[in-house]
């Protein structure tokens, strides 16, 4: 539906249809954050049976959120007629990813430079695809 709004130039249609594909994936994420924030344990035991890794899935889990509304908003700029913008947002944060656990890896704080890494880029990602879309909608 994005693409017939942008083709008919009705962009408060393609806003409330963003906001409204948007929403899902937050409350999910919320949600799902929201358990294994507070139960990262109870959730580690009953899909893996074990509990190592609480502190670490106790850290991440604030980022999930972000992490889901990524696909949406890729999704988004995909409709909008912007892949190769998507992609090129990929592989470059993917490649910036990859250099800053190298560097962080020097730092000998073990896993910690993953998780660094992937909060960093999950960032970026979300931030340069909000920027995208905004722009786009609004200019």
């Amino acid at each position: 539906f994005k693409s017939f709004f942008v083709c008919s130039e009705n962009f408060f249609s393609v806003s409330s249809s963003i906001l409204n594909n948007s929403l899902t994936p937050a409350l999910i994420g919320i949600s799902i954050s929201w358990i294994i924030h507070f139960m990262p344990s109870f959730v580690l035991n009953l899909i893996y049976h074990t509990s190592k890794g609480v502190n670490y899935l106790y850290y991440l889990s604030i980022i999930f959120p972000l992490f889901y509304l990524e696909g949406t908003l890729s999704c988004t700029l995909q409709a909008l007629g912007n892949s190769k913008y998507t992609m090129n947002v990929t592989f470059v944060t993917c490649i910036i990813k990859l250099f800053n656990m190298f560097l962080l890896s020097l730092l000998k704080i073990g896993i910690w430079s993953l998780i660094i890494s992937e909060v960093i880029d999950i960032i970026l990602v979300d931030l340069a695809l909000f920027i995208k879309i905004k722009r786009k909608l609004y200019n």
